[in-house]
């Protein structure tokens, strides 16, 4: 696997894989994860998007930031759910939060020009 040179996707790249990791511990965490075999097949299917998602980032490739800017947007279309679940869960409300703004901040990084030395 060839390494970007881009330190910023290289920082987004371990944000993305920091925010699978607390996907992961959220879902464990989660009281409906094991409520059926569907929900276990979207929480696998989901995380390893995002980690290959990551990868793709780590080797530099430009259009992966579009589609994770779109399946981010997407995402938001969940936000009133993620209160609800907030108010319901607090601990992996607090964690859904924490996972999301790890990936606004992977998005920006992706997206501002690297600094040049």
């Amino acid at each position: 696997m060839e390494i970007s040179s881009n330190l910023n996707y290289i920082k987004s790249s371990n944000l993305i894989f920091i925010s699978t990791a607390l996907g992961l511990i959220n879902a464990i965490l989660s009281q409906d994860i094991f409520s059926s075999a569907f929900v276990i097949c979207i929480e696998i299917l989901t995380l390893g998007i995002l980690i290959g998602i990551g990868i793709l980032v780590r080797m530099g490739k430009e259009w992966i930031k579009y589609v994770l800017l779109f399946l981010f947007l997407f995402g938001l279309l969940g936000l009133p759910a993620t209160i609800a679940y907030l108010k319901e869960y607090p601990l992996n409300g607090i964690i859904t939060v924490i996972v999301s703004l790890f990936q606004i901040w992977s998005l920006i990084l992706l997206f501002i020009k690297p600094k040049t030395v």
